[in-house]
């Protein structure tokens, strides 16, 4: 029964031109996850699947007990013979089963599948996964180390009914990870990025000293707003109509503003941008459950939560000379 449930969901989630795709919803999306409920049209059965993870690949919870980990794309597989692992913490690793047809790893063992999800759930322990494609036999190491699971799971208990763990539904405090490099080399001096834990699009870039510094707020590839020399700077050159926009919690749009069209001058990334500091002001007004984004939206979708945001600009009045926000 078991695997019959898990084999369902993952057809359901997986099919894209059959009538079942048409009866999936998005309950939630952002912090590096999605919450999704699809109902099956003959029964209106209702199965929600949660999906933890980067753009590759991700571990997705089916309900309070079982997970399975997935390709996002469709264009590689596990390698059926080789020895795929996932382990909680510095517990021992347990053995992560492939189901074939399906091209999914899952944990066979009922209770020690419950006690990866709920591990997963409660943030407070890295999850740890190695698996190998196929045929090549690349080694795929993915850690999951999102605090904020609990509090998407929330969401799930109240719109998919899934069992109340008693864990917490409460954002955590946001935590930063922070590149700079190793290497003496002094072009390399200065640079630095520092993405935001548990919500990877939103980042802020600082640049090498060589180039004149500066830093920007970044949300996917695209660098937004920020300063350099002391002025308020877009490295975003508009290329067909593009603003930014920045929405509140309830969706309520508190800022929007086209980017600059041309280069400020010979050797100036981005263009001069006074909007900058309103842009600021908004997103720290709208932190933690506002948005901010690129319209129109591409193809690499340019949005992201501002969970995250506060600790960001803290960290650029430190080292980028940008101004404190009351």
């Amino acid at each position: 029964m078991r695997n019959f449930l898990l084999a369902s969901l993952i057809v359901i989630t997986d099919l894209t031109g059959w009538a079942f795709a048409q009866n999936r919803t998005v309950v939630w999306s952002g912090l590096d996850m999605e919450l999704a409920q699809t109902v099956d049209p003959m029964t209106d059965a209702k199965a929600c699947t949660l999906s933890i993870g980067p753009v590759s690949w991700s571990v997705v919870l089916v309900n309070d007990k079982e997970f399975f980990v997935t390709p996002v794309t469709a264009k590689w597989t596990f390698a059926p013979d080789e020895q795929h692992l996932i382990r909680v913490g510095t517990e021992k690793a347990l053995p992560l089963s492939l189901v074939t047809k399906r091209n999914v790893l899952t944990v066979n063992d009922a209770v020690s599948s419950a006690r990866v999800v709920r591990a997963i759930v409660s943030g407070d322990q890295e999850i740890k996964i190695r698996a190998f494609k196929f045929p090549s036999r690349e080694v795929l190491d993915l850690a999951i180390n999102n605090p904020n699971v609990g509090f998407v799971y929330r969401r799930a208990v109240d719109a998919c009914g899934w069992r109340n763990l008693g864990i917490s539904g409460e954002l955590k405090p946001a935590k930063l990870s922070v590149y700079e490099p190793s290497d003496p080399d002094p072009a390399k001096a200065g640079y630095a990025t520092v993405h935001v834990v548990g919500n990877d699009e939103l980042s802020l870039q600082k640049g090498f000293d060589k180039y004149g510094g500066g830093c920007t707020i970044n949300v996917g590839v695209s660098s937004l707003f920020g300063m350099r020399s002391g002025k308020w700077i877009n490295d975003k050159i508009a290329v067909g109509n593009e603003s930014l926009l920045i929405r509140d919690a309830d969706s309520k749009q508190v800022f929007l503003q086209h980017l600059p069209e041309h280069y400020d001058g010979p050797g100036m990334k981005g263009g001069v941008w006074p909007q900058g500091l309103e842009a600021a002001r908004a997103a720290w007004r709208a932190t933690p459950l506002g948005s901010i984004e690129l319209q129109p939206l591409g193809p690499f979708k340019t949005k992201s939560l501002l969970y995250g945001f506060h600790e960001l600009w803290s960290w650029g009045t430190q080292h980028c000379g940008f101004p404190a926000i009351e």
